[in-house]
This record gives C-alpha cells, sequence and structure tokens, in this order.
C-alpha cells in the first residue's frame, strides 16, 4: 500500500512537472515577437536594424529607443524579441513612413511577421499580426494619393498660418476627406484586431489629423492686436462658430471621451464665450479650456 500510494505521488509529481514545463513554454511563445524579412537580391546590406520603443510611449521620439542589430544572411534577416508588452517599431528599409503624418508600426507579443521586400516596390506583410502593417501600408497609400492632387497642392503649408479663413476651411474640408476614406480601412477590420492594437491605430490617425486641424486654428485665432476683429478680420463670435463647425467634430469628440483608454496624449480644448465689459462695451471672448 505504502508503495503504491508513493508510486502515485510520483506520477503526480512528474505530471506537474511537465505541466509546468508546457506552461512556461507556451508562455514564452506568448511572449515572443518574431519579424522575418527576405531582401532583394540585389541588396548588399551586411546588417539590418530595428528600432523599439514600448507602445506606452508618448511618442517615438520621447525617449532613445532600443536598437537591435542583425546580420543579413543570404537575403534573410530575423529578429526574435522576448517581449511581454507592445512595442512601436521603426525601420526605414522595411517600413517606410509618411513624412509629417506617419503613422506607428505596432508590434504584440505573439506576433510573427514575415517582411518581402523587393527592389522600387512596397513590402509584403505576411503571418500572424501583419494585418496592422497592412492597414498602415493602405492608409499611407491613400494618404499619399489625396497629397499628390491639386486641392492639397494649393493649401498652404502646414507648418505656416493660414493665408485666409479660406485656407482654413479648405484645410478643414482636406482633413475631413482623410477621415472620409482612410478610418472605415481600420473600423472594416476592428474585429479581426486586438482591442489594443484597434485604439492604438484609431488614436494614432485620428490625433495626427485632428492635430494640424488644431495647429491650423491655432494661428486662426490670433491677433496682432486687441480690437472687435483680427487680422483674419474675425470677431470673438466668428471665432466660437468656427471652431464649433470644425474643431468639435466626430474624431475629436472620440478622443476625448469615446476611446476606452488614453495611448498618446493630445491636448485639445473646449471652447465657450466669456461676457467681457471694457468700458461700457461687452463683447464675447472665446475661452479655451485644457483637458
Amino acid at each position: 500500500m505504502t508503495k503504491a500510494i508513493k508510486h502515485i505521488q510520483i506520477l503526480l509529481l512528474f505530471s506537474m512537472f511537465c505541466k509546468c514545463a508546457y506552461s512556461q513554454k507556451k508562455s514564452n511563445a506568448k511572449n515572443k515577437i518574431i519579424i522575418e524579412a527576405v531582401l532583394p537580391s540585389s541588396n548588399n546590406i551586411e546588417f539590418l536594424e530595428l528600432s523599439l520603443k514600448p507602445a506606452k510611449s508618448i511618442s517615438f521620439s520621447s525617449t532613445d529607443p532600443l536598437v537591435i542589430r542583425q546580420p543579413v544572411k543570404n537575403g534573410l534577416v530575423k529578429w526574435v524579441l522576448n517581449v511581454d508588452s507592445s512595442q512601436l517599431v521603426r525601420n526605414q528599409t522595411l517600413l517606410p513612413e509618411q513624412s509629417h503624418s506617419d503613422l506607428n508600426y505596432l508590434i504584440e507579443p505573439g506576433d510573427s511577421i514575415r517582411i518581402q521586400s523587393e527592389a522600387n516596390k512596397e513590402p509584403i506583410y505576411t503571418g500572424k499580426g501583419a494585418l496592422k502593417f497592412q492597414i498602415i501600408k493602405l492608409i499611407k497609400h491613400i494618404s499619399d494619393s489625396i497629397d499628390n492632387t491639386d486641392n492639397y497642392k494649393v493649401l498652404s503649408h502646414w507648418r505656416v498660418p493660414p493665408t485666409s479663413l479660406s485656407d482654413f476651411l479648405a484645410w478643414n474640408n482636406y482633413l475631413n476627406l482623410k477621415l472620409k476614406l482612410l478610418l472605415p480601412l481600420i473600423e472594416k477590420n476592428k474585429k479581426l484586431l486586438s482591442v489594443y492594437a484597434y485604439v492604438t491605430i484609431k488614436s494614432d490617425l485620428l490625433e495626427k489629423l485632428e492635430q494640424l486641424r488644431l495647429w491650423k486654428f491655432m494661428f486662426l485665432r490670433r491677433t496682432k492686436e486687441p480690437g472687435l476683429v483680427n487680422h483674419y478680420n474675425l470677431t470673438n463670435q466668428d471665432l466660437c462658430a468656427i471652431y464649433d463647425s470644425t474643431m468639435n467634430n466626430a474624431a475629436a469628440k472620440w478622443l476625448r471621451y469615446e476611446r476606452p483608454f488614453l495611448i498618446f496624449r493630445l491636448t485639445f480644448g473646449i471652447c465657450c464665450t466669456m461676457k467681457i465689459i471694457d468700458h461700457g462695451e461687452s463683447s464675447l471672448i472665446p475661452v479655451f479650456l485644457i483637458q
């Protein structure tokens, strides 16, 4: 009887050991991210670098990224990353960017992405987790197409103040067009993405567009000297009406109130009016409450 009990105990211990080993192996697999790239045969690069940063970072440039350098052998390069959190990833050769409006490429634990890179062609992304890259590539393609239209080329440069109210409204229409064409690419794949990936990519897109809209509007509300109208010939009431009809849109509301968690920090203002009495005359002043 005693031998039988000991035998059962040994079997139980062995079973628990096997279960723990299997669980550990399964856990390790979940925490791994694999990125493999196939380079063109004409490519003579000996090493490639992959830059990583935790996805919870405010931006890719906020702190120094982790750079992992791997050798290229027979046109193949591979990174095996042991991480337990989502990462932003960059490599200009494999993951081309979009100038000032670029979106971040996101990788998640468990991803196994293969990148097929060919000379003078866009990279092809396949494998588990590759849908995120495919969406961003398509967003880039459509966004670049819009930026090549005559309607965009006549706009003021994105860094400088609007040349007129008409220029600001044209910028507003341009950003609305991007929202109309790009947001459905994310929404239609919502069920195929993790919640974190969906919210991150959507936040990234909307913030890029709404930051630009806010940037242009902040110039519009400036004035060189106090008065009833500013140098765009706009009154305070005009500015509030413009804000409510352009800045307080569905995308901005989603970023402020509806997204389930915050990804990147972006400041939005709420425009209200304050009655000011000055030398017996009253005027409405737009006040921006920072959130």
